[in-house]
């Protein structure tokens, strides 16, 4: 070939590969701006889902106030509501820092923001003082340095000046770490090889799998989040308010396995508070066989459904991972659901936006602290305002050897042996 053919074909090759280079390039482009406008509408949806619990929530205990508990099912509303929204709110977060992330990638599409609501507005004309807090450089929990900036928190408050008021703007920069695969967990439960009740949140998966320690953790899962699959099915007065006064339609197979799931929750009902042994003795011979009849009734009418009929979403989360919600039959220490620690959490999630003195990691330890001490008090039977009242007057004079005399459960004795003293 001569060589200005050969030049000429290498010329053609080169303007090809750029053309091609900058169709790839335009086609990853694209590619992450539709990512990124998915991510953007699931955290809407999201949102809009975390406001729509909220706002029944709110509702229900309006109405609760105003009228009174009429029934069970009522104060059994209220705690499905609760749980729902704390999720949730949880999912609304998550799915606003994806679509954070995912916008970051691209310069057309605009990340999406949820809007919190504000105390009071100051007007624009006066003064403005910019204090910026900077995030942290690496993740507190793991170390790590690949953050993500998401938006950041914004407060005003007003401060009053001699003569003039200005505004001071507090800027509280947030990160997130990439690191969302249940490390956390993992590593604070590393090496302990008991019974975990969970949900079925996929980053507890690797905890129970050959390899976690000398042996896996027994799992134990929720009755309560697989039953309130049924219940949104067969929850007339839910689908009323989401349909916007439309007709509600209930699930005649949804009905059914709510009935028999609440035969299982009025047995465990009687058995509360007695020894493992006893709810052991009790589940076998009367719990195992409404669990073997429900099992079968279960798979006999989900092979007949559509996998997307909600009623078949909801009777396979339940048949998906059925080792881990029938552990609590061999073992009368498991209970059937964990909403005894979501109670206890419950005031967290719900408060945590209006703690403004938990801002920092430090604030954190504090809050971790109180809630330890107010807990401890619970578990001990103990008022935890008295108990504060009279450890913050007597602390200070208190010799540091005499310490202990403080902790809840010795401050008990103490107090219950004093009353006697002076009983006699």
């Amino acid at each position: 070939m001569p060589i200005e053919d050969a030049s000429n074909e290498l010329l053609r090759l080169r303007a090809e590969l750029v053309v091609a280079r900058a169709a790839v390039d335009t086609a990853e482009r694209r590619a992450l701006e539709k990512e990124a406008e998915v991510a953007r509408v699931k955290a809407v949806n999201a949102d809009l889902l975390a406001r729509n619990a909220h706002l029944e929530l709110m509702n229900a205990l309006m109405r609760r106030d105003k009228f009174g508990a009429s029934s069970e099912r009522s104060s059994r509303l209220i705690d499905q509501l609760e749980l729902t929204f704390v999720e949730l709110e949880a999912d609304a977060t998550e799915a606003e820092i994806e679509a954070a992330r995912a916008a970051a990638k691209t310069t057309t599409v605009k990340a999406f923001t949820r809007t919190r609501g504000t105390r009071r507005e100051f007007h624009p004309g006066l003064p403005r003082e910019r204090v910026v807090l900077a995030a942290p450089v690496e993740c507190p929990c793991c170390g790590s340095k690949k953050l993500s900036h998401l938006p950041p928190e914004i407060t005003e408050t007003a401060e009053k000046i001699p003569a003039r008021i200005k505004v001071i703007e507090t800027v509280r920069e947030k990160v997130s770490c990439r690191d969302r695969k249940g490390e956390h967990p993992r590593r604070h439960l590393a090496n302990y090889t008991g019974i975990l009740q969970v949900d079925r949140y996929a980053g507890f998966n690797e905890m129970f799998k050959d390899g976690w320690a000398d042996k896996p953790m027994t799992r134990a899962n929720c009755w309560a989040h697989a039953r309130r699959g049924f219940f949104k099915l067969v929850d007339v007065a839910g689908q009323l308010k989401r349909k916007n006064g439309g007709k509600p339609v209930i699930s005649p197979l949804a009905l059914e396995a709510l009935q028999r799931i609440d035969r299982i929750f009025d047995i465990e009902r009687e058995i509360n508070g007695k020894t493992a042994d006893e709810r052991l003795a009790v589940r076998t011979e009367l719990v195992a066989p409404l669990i073997q009849e429900l099992e079968a009734w279960l798979r006999e009418k989900c092979a007949k459904l559509s996998r997307h009929e909600p009623v078949a979403k909801a009777i396979n989360y339940l048949l998906n991972d059925w080792p881990g919600f029938t552990n609590f039959l061999s073992d009368g220490r498991i209970c059937l659901t964990n909403n005894c620690a979501e109670r206890q959490v419950r005031g967290i999630a719900r408060g945590r936006k209006a703690w403004l003195f938990v801002g920092s990691d430090r604030g954190g330890e504090r809050a971790a602290i109180l809630y330890s001490l107010i807990q401890s008090c619970r578990l001990n039977d103990v008022d935890p305002l008295a108990w504060l009242a009279d450890v913050l007057t007597r602390i200070a004079e208190l010799p540091q050897g005499r310490i202990n005399e403080l902790l809840p459960w010795e401050w008990k004795r103490l107090q219950e042996e004093s009353n006697l003293a002076q009983a006699a």
